[in-house]
């Protein structure tokens, strides 16, 4: 997500690319959301693999200020982005 949308239904589809340097490593996800503009963050979603997740939006709160997270990890290292 790039940010900007207006989210209805009851899912809410997140979805991201990733790569790791290092061959043969497989990267698993945290999806984190927050309703707040970044300053708490709740789990969403953990142990996701592939490059898109589909979020129950029954379990989001409503906001103006929602942000996404994605957390990619190998298992050592890990680094995240919002939207």
């Amino acid at each position: 997500m790039a940010g900007g949308q207006v989210l209805d239904g009851a899912a809410v589809e997140v979805t991201w690319t990733a790569s790791d340097p290092d061959p043969g490593d497989t990267l698993s996800y945290m999806i984190q959301y927050s309703p707040d503009g970044g300053q708490t963050w709740m789990v969403a979603a953990q142990n996701v693999t592939g490059n898109s997740f589909a979020v129950d939006s029954s379990n989001l709160v409503a906001s103006s200020q929602a942000r996404f997270r994605v957390w990619a990890s190998d298992g050592m290292n890990s680094a995240f982005d919002d939207s």
